[in-house]
């Protein structure tokens, strides 16, 4: 399941995003759970960990950048697509590594083509395998494996964070 955040102090924008993500869900069988929200303030409040987030920029209080700045300190694989009437904030949002900067009005096609491409990239990014160590199973992003000992008996998987001992050889 992903976790989708969809920010914006619109409400027909909001509206309007959902249904899309809905009906891709639908279509495609991805299993999605959309957050709703309309001000930053309401998203720091969530104990939710985002995938995806579409993010309005101009908003009351908390821009929408600095928004997405803060949730990228949280989740660095979350994939962050504005969605904006303005486009004088586009070097800023480069600056912060967004993944698509998508225009008000929006338009169906347009955005359905950034999610699919979105989608397809939080599953390369977000690659897991398990891990079977004596006592525990552990859940293991594969970009965050460094290397992988072949030892007689199993191997020994370096993390950036860890060290995993299990009775598997790599292939398995």
């Amino acid at each position: 399941m992903l976790n989708i955040l969809v920010c914006d102090d619109d409400k027909d924008i909001l509206n309007q995003v959902n249904t899309l993500l809905t009906d891709f869900g639908q279509k495609t069988g991805l299993d999605f759970f959309i957050d709703l929200k309309n001000s930053a303030k309401d998203v720091l409040k969530s104990s939710v960990n985002y995938d995806i987030a579409f993010i309005d920029i101009e908003m009351p209080e908390i821009n929408g950048l600095a928004l997405a700045e803060m949730l990228n300190q949280t989740n660095e694989d979350i994939i962050v697509i504005v969605i904006t009437s303005f486009q004088s904030y586009l070097d800023d949002a480069m600056k912060i590594h967004v993944f698509r900067y998508l225009s008000k009005p929006i338009d169906s096609e347009r955005f359905l083509r950034n999610l699919k491409d979105a989608v397809l990239s939080y599953q390369k990014i977000s690659k897991t395998i398990l891990v079977d160590s004596k006592k525990e199973i552990h859940v293991v992003k594969t970009k965050d494996i460094l290397y992988i000992e072949n030892k007689k008996y199993g191997s020994i998987i370096y993390t950036k964070n860890n060290t995993f001992k299990t009775s598997k050889k790599p292939k398995e």
